[in-house]
């Protein structure tokens, strides 16, 4: 079975005008996604490791590690 290409930008535009349960949603998570990048930011600035950051925040070091990847 081939993949289908897909526009991503394209099809979350699309859903967010047609759906508003979806924008609100997603607009959310953007705002998520940005205080994540900073957190991200600062603590590198910081020069705290993923244990350090999961010690101050009271989270596993697992969770600290996938954040960081969403960056």
């Amino acid at each position: 079975m081939p993949f289908t290409e897909l526009n991503v930008k394209e099809t979350i535009d699309r859903e967010r005008q047609s759906n508003p349960e979806f924008a609100k949603v997603w607009d959310e998570s953007r705002t998520e996604y940005k205080l994540l990048a900073e957190l991200v930011l600062l603590w590198k600035e910081q020069k705290m490791t993923q244990m350090d950051l999961a010690k101050a925040t009271g989270n596993k070091q697992q969770v600290i590690s996938r954040i960081e990847k969403r960056m």
